[in-house]
């Protein structure tokens, strides 16, 4: 009994599959890695507003709204300070992601 024309498509359906999940996990990777770049960069300026932050709160007396440009990465961040309800300092970052969208993250302190 010949089995070579079963064989053959049997290679040639595990061929496609194999190929199809390839393909398919190649985006899937590169999705992946470009929201965990995006999510670092995120974390990497939440800390620096973090910091930014305590020194404005060991302060004695804040009482007007402070600006603040910084370079990170190549990458322009405007950090914005203002009082909350009297007692809360709202620190709040804005910058434009590789996205080419802004964004923002915003920290509450105590005064």
């Amino acid at each position: 009994m010949d089995k070579n024309g079963y064989i053959f498509f049997d290679t040639l359906i595990s061929l496609v599959l194999v190929i199809n999940f390839v393909f398919m996990m190649i985006p899937l990777i590169n999705l992946i890695n470009f929201e965990r770049d995006f999510l670092q960069e995120k974390m990497n300026i939440s800390s620096l507003l973090h910091d930014e932050l305590q020194n404005i709160i060991m302060q004695e007396n804040f009482n007007e709204d402070i600006t603040i440009k910084k370079m990170r990465n190549e990458k322009e961040i405007f950090l914005k300070f203002s009082l909350f309800e009297k007692d809360y300092i709202k620190a709040c970052a804005t910058w434009i992601s590789h996205q080419d969208r802004n964004e923002e993250v915003c920290l509450y302190g105590k005064n």
